[in-house]
C-alpha cells in the first residue's frame, strides 16, 4: 500500500521493509537507498520446551512473524511459509512468544533487548532468510528540505547501525 501511495505522488518518502532495486523503480520517478541488510533469527522464550527437546523438529512448533513482503531476498526455506500467527506489529508477536510456546523469526535487532535480557534465546540451527529494509522517495522529493533532512538522517542511523554491528 505503501509503495503504490509512493509511486502516485500521494507520500514523498518511505522507509521500511522494502528492497532497494526490486523493480524499473527509477524509471517511475523513485530513488532507493538500501538501509540495512541482515540474516533473520529464530527465537523463543527462554524456558521454551524446543531447548530441552533433543533433536528438536523446528517446523513443528507454532510460528509467528509478520507477512512475507519485498523484504527477503533469499528463496524461503521449506516449510516456513506456514504461518499460524501472522502480524507486523513486533511489539505483539514478542509479547505472545514470551508468554506461549510460539516461535518468532526476524532480524535480530528487534529481539536485542530480550536476548540482553536473557528473556529471549536465539534458536540454533534453525532456517534463516535474507532481510531487508530500504529508504525510497520520489527524486523530485530530495529537493523539499524535509525529505532531505529525512533521508540525511535515515542514512546517518544506518551507517552508526552498521558501524556498530561490524564486529559481530
Amino acid at each position: 500500500m505503501l509503495m503504490e501511495q509512493l509511486k502516485v505522488g500521494t507520500l514523498d518518502v518511505i522507509a521500511g521493509p522494502f528492497g532497494a532495486g526490486d523493480s524499473n523503480l527509477e524509471e517511475e520517478g523513485i530513488t532507493s537507498i538500501d538501509l540495512i541488510q541482515e540474516r533473520t533469527v529464530n527465537v523463543a522464550r527462554a524456558d521454551h520446551p524446543i531447548f530441552v527437546t533433543r533433536n528438536p523438529n523446528f517446523l513443528e512448533y507454532a510460528y509467528a512473524a509478520p507477512p512475507l513482503q519485498g523484504t527477503i531476498a533469499s528463496p524461503v526455506p521449506r516449510g516456513l511459509e506456514r504461518r499460524r500467527l501472522s502480524s507486523d506489529n513486533y511489539t505483539l508477536l514478542k509479547k505472545v512468544v514470551l508468554e506461549t510456546d510460539y516461535i518468532c523469526g526476524g532480524p535480530r535487532e528487534i529481539f536485542r533487548a530480550e536476548l540482553e535480557a536473557g528473556a529471549l534465546r536465539i534458536i540454533p540451527n534453525t532456517p534463516s532468510v535474507e532481510w531487508r529494509s530500504a529508504c525510497l522517495f520520489q527524486t523530485e522529493a530530495l529537493e523539499t528540505p524535509l525529505v532531505k533532512l529525512f533521508v540525511e538522517v535515515l542514512l546517518e542511523c544506518r551507517d552508526h547501525y552498521l558501524a556498530s554491528h561490524e564486529s559481530r
